[in-house]
């Protein structure tokens, strides 16, 4: 796995006891554990934001249970892993495993997603539900002839939609009830991947790029500007609603409008075959590759965000935060009159570092950062007084600012 701490831009391996590099999927609970799901290894879990793992696979016996294919937890803390050998779940942070198979009459189980009433949702051929957090399971194969599944996504409106390998986009309106193919403008029908964003645009990640949808899937138009492999495997989104999406040769690509136009994020990221994508509290985003996890050198929702509009500034300049005091997050401003080498460092009153918000050369212009009062390794700091600082070149400025928690 590698791990990226500038938006994607830059990353660097965290691999330490991961002997199974082969990463299948991600996902991270409430409480920041990331767990990943390999190929014939197993799963891993790492409770300290990458920096190391250990192999969790206690109830998962045969070989086909250890080719996980992808992960979810759900509101209580469970885990379920989707395996070549069906759906086993974790009720102990991955301590140990059941296998739940009833009613499950494939077990090549390749998605997962789930409802706000706690339906959860696996893909195969078809589509199985359970009602009983996995205990049975049933088949919701209305519509859906002939087709595997490989990505589900469910939007606001509970509406599902599933994604598959050769028949491009199915739609249920009524809960996986009955299904209604939704391919117009889907020039390319392998669907790999889904996710939705928070107004509701579907982005659909193909063998042939990035297709997206404003109406619901009624429509589909292509958005592959930029984007120079067209093998889409995961997506992920940020707080910001900036889309990343792994791709198989090509690596990670992140795009901030929408999905109009994409430019690769893959700098340190030694393996470019990114299967799984996933972003933590604090913004940092990893990648599960076919050789480990990586993870950005910063968060995804820190680096400066430039105001377009207004002149360009005369001076330097680090403005005060606003507000403050604050809780839980506060807005940081500051001016750069040239292209420059820009740090924007947090510290505590003892001068030990907290947190790097920015770390790269920034254009001209007015930058504002938010700061989600987390540490690097995206924990909740405790109230009290912290110092930001900024460098650029020859210019240093430093603010105080109190949390209050």
């Amino acid at each position: 796995m590698f791990r990226s701490l500038n938006n994607g831009n830059t990353w660097s391996a965290v691999n330490n006891g991961l002997i199974n590099t082969f990463v299948n999927a991600l996902v991270i609970n409430s409480s920041g554990h990331l767990f990943t799901g390999t190929e014939y290894g197993g799963v891993f879990r790492s409770l300290d934001n990458g920096g190391s793992w250990t192999a969790f696979n206690n109830g998962l016996r045969s070989s086909g249970s250890t080719v996980v294919r992808t992960l979810f937890v759900n509101s209580s803390g469970h885990i379920f892993a989707g395996t070549i050998g069906g759906v086993y779940r974790s009720l102990n942070n991955g301590s140990s495993w059941t296998a739940i198979n009833n009613g499950l009459t494939n077990t090549y189980v390749d998605a997962f997603a789930i409802n706000s009433s706690g339906y959860i949702f696996a893909g195969t051929s078809g589509v199985f539900f359970s009602l009983n957090n996995g205990d049975s399971w049933m088949a919701a194969n209305n519509g859906l002839t002939n087709v595997f599944v490989r990505a589900l996504a469910i939007n606001a409106s509970e509406h599902i939609f599933a994604g598959t390998s050769l028949n491009g986009v199915f739609r249920s309106l009524d809960k996986g009830g009955s299904w209604m193919a939704v391919n117009t403008g889907l020039t390319n029908t392998r669907v790999q991947a889904l996710v939705i964003n928070v107004s509701g645009h579907i982005f659909a990640g193909t063998t042939g790029g990035v297709f997206r949808s404003l109406n619901n899937g009624s429509s589909w138009t292509t958005v592959n500007n930029g984007l120079t492999d067209t093998d889409v495997r995961s997506f992920a989104i940020n707080s910001r609603g900036h889309i990343f999406v792994g791709t198989f040769f090509g690596g990670v690509f992140r795009s901030l409008d929408n999905g109009d136009s994409w430019m690769a994020v893959n700098g340190g990221l030694s393996n470019t075959h990114a299967l799984a994508l996933t972003i933590n509290a604090s913004g940092h985003i990893f990648a599960g590759t076919t050789g480990g996890v990586f993870r950005s050198i910063q968060s995804t929702t820190a680096v400066g965000e430039r105001e377009i509009a207004g002149e360009i500034p005369s001076v330097f300049a680090l403005w005060p935060n606003n507000p403050n005091p604050f809780n839980p997050s506060t807005t940081i401003k500051y001016d750069l009159p040239k292209q420059i080498d820009v740090k924007l460092e947090i510290f505590d009153m003892l001068a030990r570092h907290v947190r790097t918000l920015v770390n790269q050369i920034q254009h001209a212009g007015r930058y504002t950062v938010t700061w989600n009062g987390r540490n690097e390794q995206g924990q909740a700091v405790a109230s009290g007084v912290f110092v930001y600082q900024l460098r650029a070149g020859n210019f240093t400025q430093t603010r105080k600012m109190v949390l209050v928690r």
